[in-house]
């Protein structure tokens, strides 16, 4: 509660100084599917967050392009602060640096107003895929090069890279198969038409704790995981990734010129 405070009085920070802010509702912009980290992070603040500004709140989701879709029409609105965007750091970090000729720039065009959640990465296999560990997915990739595929929310996003830094580092040459959004990319790999799926905790820990995907391995985050998928006792080598890598999600709203002051930075 006291991150969306903050948010909230970042938000009013940044709002137009001649308008009564909000008079109106409020846009959060999820430049991803439903069913995905964060668009499961802002619904699940949604109602917080109106209460907090005495406004409703609307989720709009608009995927496509690794988030940057979405993310261009937060920078191309009015720089009112009635339109958020809930960034992550696929949209405004790793994006800006894969994506060629993109029209917008995050350090340039946004404001971020608060950080509110940093989740980890964690690997994940199909119902059909014949592994219950790390250790068992390495030796099934290796065993056929270039024919185990695995999911993430899109080319760019943070689970794109956290998959081809685990390939380089496990030395696996994988099919890499990128969705609009974890969502869509969750519904295949509960069906069996992906093998394996990279993603943030947030979208995939019910689906572990209900033994509907099996959880192989998990990134540390600066402050230990919480209960949940690597704490299975029939799963002991999720436990042991060393590797740090996750997500944030960062509200931000388009720079107003000149750019106001507040007290938000981007995380590192």
């Amino acid at each position: 509660m006291l991150a969306l405070t903050t948010v909230s009085a970042a938000l009013l920070c940044t709002a137009a100084p001649a308008q009564d802010f909000p008079s109106h509702p409020v846009h959060i912009m999820v430049p991803w599917a439903p069913g995905g980290n964060v668009d499961i992070t802002a619904r699940t603040l949604q109602q917080a967050f109106s209460d907090a500004l005495g406004q409703p709140v609307i989720v709009d989701n608009r995927a496509g392009a690794g988030g940057t879709i979405g993310t261009a029409a937060v920078v191309k609105s009015a720089p009112d602060s009635y339109t958020l965007l809930l960034g992550s750091s696929g949209t405004v970090t790793s994006g800006a640096a894969v994506f060629k000729n993109l029209s917008y720039d995050p350090l340039r065009d946004l404001v971020p107003v608060g950080p509110i959640q940093y989740v980890a990465m964690v690997l994940t296999a199909a119902p059909k895929t014949p592994v219950s560990n790390f250790k068992e997915y390495v030796a099934l990739a290796k065993s056929k090069p270039g024919q185990v595929n695995i999911a993430s929310a899109g080319n760019g996003s943070s689970n794109h890279l956290a998959l081809e830094l685990m390939a380089r580092q496990a030395g696996l040459k994988l099919v890499h198969v990128p969705y609009k959004g974890s969502g869509p990319a969750i519904n295949d790999l509960l069906g069996s038409q992906v093998e394996s799926m990279m993603d943030q905790m947030t979208a995939s820990i019910e689906h572990i704790r209900n033994g509907r995907s099996a959880a192989l391995s998990a990134a540390r985050t600066p402050r230990t995981l919480r209960p949940g998928a690597e704490r299975r006792r029939d799963n002991p080598e999720i436990r042991r990734s060393r590797a740090r890598a996750g997500n944030r999600a960062v509200p931000a709203v388009p720079r107003l010129r000149p750019a106001p002051r507040v007290s938000g930075s981007w995380p590192d």
